[in-house]
């Protein structure tokens, strides 16, 4: 691993806050990816946990293209940017600072096998009918390996880092032309016996000659009658057999049977915007006893990549674990060459980055925001955002605006415009936000206009609780006073009646009398044919009765 130690870094760091649902389609990660392409700067992408606390964050030369595309694609997340040149210590806001008295582990992952070769893809179509996000069981695995092993001060962390830098256009024009020798059977000499050699297989020609002089020497030695020879003969033959047989099977190593690719998914990451790549696995401690358990830590991380082997394509390769310690950071060792965030941002390992080419999309099933509806308990996700309106419009409504809402820092009245409170509206928010205010200077509003003869529409106020319609009595002027009726369900004193075979207020007979019966059966289980007959036509005739009094 190599870097300039002597550096600052140049590069934006942003740490990002999910948000609260990311569907289920990897399309904006993977759009995001072959914008950020086009500028050719490297970038780093990192989901860590600290304490158990899941984070994201992005490193990239760019800063600016990379906060306008993020936004466009994903808009109700959170973008914080941090700089150096604050006064905020890099230890609070990047994970990868190290301490004095930190110690990190770091594993490089690989291809296992040649770069066209795709990983495990990741349709949205198998996310959205699964309903599981491949990421999901990595996000628990940081959160739990990343908690305090043994002392009690904290900040262990354990997380995952993706190294991007965009590969030439042209970079697999060298694997299509293998794929095609391979179509073609040009790939390699041709296996004996198999399909694509010419001609009976050499094994098959020796053995059969070998068989037919045996049963000729054979047969001369019986004729002769004599039987010992014969016998060690064929002894001879069985031990020369054998060890020509072994020596037959060791010769066909050396043409091993072509493996099985899907040659549709080599053929799109061929065609594909590419990425020299390297994947970094890091576990960071404090405790130097802790590094046995720090390595496990690791071994888990690595199984949970398997996910994105592929059988029939590629799969990651395991390097081997480097150790670092803060102490030679913080002295300026020049050959410390941790990846922290205080160094400029650069390959770990520029010949492994070479050999490691990912797709876009293989790179976004590798890190994206997380997907679906699911909250994951240790990850902070975006709620949703607010849009403030122009002050002046409102503040210039004047006396003739709508209903008072507030006062802006100059003491002017804010109010909502009149058309505000003509049209169907829903308001909502949590407990203690303001919904039962803004409601009281909206009916407070109408009850002014209606005093002063500028209103006739009905105001209805259903109140669960009371304690909104309380304070609305209090706001009642004079002049309407008498107009205002109070229904109050509370109260055993004064019950309000309702005729319930009114025909003014249920103006279809059947269908009234059939409700009453159906309410009256539901609540009381004693209950029979006799008394629903009874009770049926009872109520057909007080219907009736009041429908045609004389």
């Amino acid at each position: 691993m190599s870097a300039r130690s002597g550096r600052e870094a140049s590069f934006t760091y942003f740490s990002i806050t999910p948000p609260q649902d990311g569907g289920w389609s990897l399309v904006p990660m993977e759009n995001l990816l072959r914008g950020m392409r086009n500028s050719r700067d490297a970038m780093s992408l990192e989901i860590y946990a600290k304490d158990g606390v899941v984070g994201y964050c992005v490193r990239c030369n760019n800063g600016a293209s990379f906060n306008g595309m993020f936004h466009s694609y994903y808009p109700q997340a959170h973008l914080t940017p941090h700089s150096r040149a604050a006064d905020q210590p890099a230890g609070e806001w990047d994970w990868l600072h190290l301490d004095e008295d930190e110690f990190a582990l770091v594993r490089p992952l690989s291809l296992a096998r040649e770069s066209y070769l795709p990983l495990q893809i990741y349709e949205d179509r198998m996310l959205e009918q699964s309903a599981m996000d491949p990421m999901a069981g990595l996000i628990g695995l940081l959160s739990s390996g990343s908690r305090t092993v043994g002392g009690a001060e904290g900040g262990d962390r354990l997380g995952m880092r993706l190294l991007l830098k965009p590969a030439p256009a042209d970079w697999g024009a060298k694997h299509q032309a293998e794929m095609q020798r391979r179509r073609n059977g040009e790939d390699q000499a041709a296996r004996p016996g198999s399909p694509e050699s010419s001609g009976p297989s050499m094994g098959a020609v020796l053995g059969l000659g070998s068989l037919g002089g045996l049963a000729l020497a054979n047969w001369r030695l019986w004729q002769q009658d004599l039987m010992p020879y014969l016998v060690a003969l064929d002894a001879g033959a069985v031990v020369l057999g054998g060890a020509g047989l072994a020596i037959w099977k060791k010769f066909l190593k050396g043409y091993p049977k072509r493996p099985y690719l899907d040659e549709a998914l080599v053929e799109n990451k061929l065609k594909a915007l590419c990425f020299y790549s390297e994947l970094q696995l890091f576990r960071i401690y404090r405790d130097m006893s802790d590094e046995d358990v720090a390595r496990e830590d690791l071994d888990k991380l690595v199984h949970c990549l398997r996910a994105f082997d592929d059988p029939a394509g590629n799969r990651w390769k395991e390097g081997r674990v480097r150790k670092y310690s803060g102490q030679l950071a913080a002295q300026g060792a020049r050959d410390h060459s941790f990846q922290a965030g205080m160094q400029e941002l650069d390959w770990a390992d520029r010949g492994a980055a070479s050999r490691c080419v990912l797709s876009a999309r293989e790179a976004a099933s590798l890190w994206h925001l997380p997907l679906g509806t699911d909250d994951m308990a240790p990850m902070e996700r975006t709620a949703s955002g607010s849009l403030s309106p122009y002050l002046g419009d409102l503040a210039d409504l004047g006396e003739d605006g709508g209903p008072l809402v507030g006062l802006d820092d100059g003491g002017n009245g804010i109010r909502l415009p009149e058309s505000a409170v003509r049209k169907h509206s829903i308001i909502l928010g949590r407990s203690g936000v303001g919904k039962s205010t803004l409601i009281k200077h909206v009916v407070a509003h109408k009850l002014e206009r209606k005093a002063e003869g500028k209103d006739d529409s009905a105001i209805v106020v259903i109140d669960p609780y009371a304690d909104l319609v309380r304070d609305l009595l209090a706001l009642v002027p004079p002049e309407v006073a008498d107009k205002v009726r109070l229904l109050d369900f509370g109260r055993t004193d004064r019950v309000p009646a309702m005729n319930l075979v009114d025909p003014e207020l249920f103006p279809y007979r059947d269908r009234c009398v059939d409700t009453i019966v159906t309410t009256v059966k539901n609540l009381w289980e004693h209950w029979g044919n006799r008394l629903e007959d009874l009770l049926t036509n009872a109520l057909l005739i007080i219907y009736e009765y009041n429908e045609h009094p004389d």
